[in-house]
């Protein structure tokens, strides 16, 4: 909240209305339809986090190491049901792989909000990871295909 009271969110869609009173541009549109994406993903996080307190509790203790360990559990799942999908490039083990990497972004969004961090705080962080990462200098992939940035000397793993 700042001095008038209202969320940024309420703020932006103040913002969004005011423009399209005024004009239906393209950027007006543009606008709203970035609006309507956030608040879509802010009322995910919400819900996510709604569900998880209410399945697993709100007072957990040690939060968010909890959630991550789960992560630890669901990210062997999501790795067998790729290794089928490309062994079989069958429909249903699409589905299975997909719905695991949904496992694991819930749990990672479930871990961020309960560190504190807030929908946008997240996107930004991934945004500013991603610069990062576009910046870096890469090596060969290892024998699973993974492959990690090159360290410099005072950096460790």
């Amino acid at each position: 909240m700042n001095k008038s009271g209202l969320t940024k969110h309420e703020q932006q869609l103040e913002k969004i209305v005011e423009h399209i009173q005024f004009t239906t541009t393209s950027e007006g549109i543009a606008i709203l339809k970035q609006f309507c994406k956030d608040a879509k993903f802010y009322r995910l996080v919400k819900d996510i986090k709604k569900w998880s307190d209410e399945t697993f509790g709100k007072n957990r203790k040690n939060l968010p190491l909890p959630i991550l360990y789960h992560l630890t559990k669901e990210v062997p799942e999501a790795i067998v049901s790729a290794t089928f999908m490309n062994l079989y490039r069958g429909k249903k083990c699409r589905k299975r792989l997909l719905m695991e990497l949904a496992d694991c972004f819930m749990l990672v969004v479930d871990a961020a909000s309960h560190s504190g961090f807030t929908p946008e705080e997240l996107l930004k962080a991934v945004e500013k990871k991603l610069e990062i990462n576009k910046i870096r200098k890469w090596g060969e992939p290892d024998e699973n295909g993974t492959v990690e940035h090159i360290r410099k000397n005072d950096e460790k793993k």
